[in-house]
């Protein structure tokens, strides 16, 4: 292991001391280290779009942080975001509560930047299991074995457990093939809008950054010198961002797909689907799968459609997870510290 000296101040996030809650007073104090747990959930481009903010009654309000806020007006590509990323810190906070041995209390308020109350909630008995899954979970972009999944493990990754989000399993191989051609043909025509693309390269960060969000070179495949040039090369054309061909071999190269979306438009929806893509994630985790999403079938409007007709959705899909095994590991990306993300009043 690194010593404490040597891990850069944009990944100190990652290096939580389980056995400090113990040490703990009081509940308020309780709450906010359970979200040194909660920012390191994934989120689109790596943003990190909380603004957490202490009560006076010892609990904290939820709200989108416009300082690391992924705009959505890229042609609509990414109209749900950054809800999804809302829901995916909510789950992994209530995950690190059970690991801890406490319920969380959510109250979704979404009036204008607010997104939600948090409150400590009851004693429950602890499942460390979960502590372990958010500190090591990390989206994997390598390839996976094909291999199928546990019968079992596969059936609880689907079942959610939110009214307004509906998901589906994709194991047929010719099914993923399908997805993976899908893949393909929507990087081309995602990267083909130059706001997008200048949207993008906001968040590209080489492999050697000091910053503490958005996505290094290596989460696309690039190595560390060519990921010097990745912001100029994104901006500049299409055919220089991330190879389309290498997206659609990930997708090729997982045991499973799971497409997770919503039924109805409204926000409580697109923040249970990041809840229900935290809940796969750790889930997988604690079972030593590995997963990462690759939406990029589902974020182009028109390939989405023909996702929608060729699988007979009755939902929006917004979220294609894949899961497998490897034995490759995957670096973590940087984290804002809690304190820089977090304000009383």
């Amino acid at each position: 292991m690194k010593s404490r000296s040597r891990i850069k101040d944009n990944y100190r996030a990652w290096e939580i001391n389980d056995d400090d809650f113990v040490k703990l007073e009081n509940d308020e104090i309780r709450l906010l280290f359970l979200c040194r747990y909660a920012i390191l959930a994934p989120s689109g481009h790596n943003t990190q779009p909380w603004r957490i903010e202490q009560k006076d009654d010892g609990g904290l309000d939820l709200y989108i942080n416009r300082a690391h806020f992924l705009e959505g007006g890229s042609e609509a590509l990414l109209q749900v975001e950054p809800h999804v990323s809302m829901g995916t810190f909510l789950e992994t906070l209530m995950a690190a509560g059970l690991g801890h041995g406490y319920q969380v209390a959510v109250q979704y308020v979404l009036e204008g930047d607010k997104i939600a109350n948090i409150a400590m909630g009851k004693r429950v008995k602890p499942v460390p299991e979960l502590l372990a899954a958010i500190k090591s979970r990390v989206s994997n972009r390598n390839f996976f074995e094909t291999a199928k999944l546990d019968p079992k493990l596969i059936n609880s990754l689907g079942v959610s457990g939110f009214s307004g989000v509906k998901s589906s399993i994709i194991e047929n191989r010719a099914e993923i093939e399908w997805l993976a051609t899908q893949t393909e043909i929507a990087i081309k025509a995602i990267m083909s809008s130059r706001k997008y693309r200048r949207e993008l390269s906001q968040w590209v960060r080489n492999n050697f950054t000091g910053k503490y969000d958005g996505m290094q070179g290596f989460t696309h495949g690039v190595a560390g010198f060519p990921s010097l040039f990745a912001k100029i090369a994104i901006n500049a054309s299409a055919k220089l961002g991330p190879p389309a061909g290498h997206s659609a071999d990930l997708i090729r190269n997982s045991s499973a797909l799971i497409i997770v979306g919503y039924s109805d438009e409204e926000l409580a929806n697109y923040i249970d689907v990041g809840r229900e893509y935290s809940r796969v994630s750790l889930l997988a985790q604690r079972h030593s799968v590995s997963s990462s999403a690759l939406g990029a079938a589902v974020i182009d409007p028109t390939s989405r459609k023909d996702v929608v007709a060729h699988f007979g959705l009755d939902y929006r899909p917004v979220v294609i997870l894949r899961v497998g095994r490897t034995k490759i590991n995957a670096p973590h990306t940087p984290r804002w510290s809690l304190a820089s993300l977090t304000q009383s009043y």
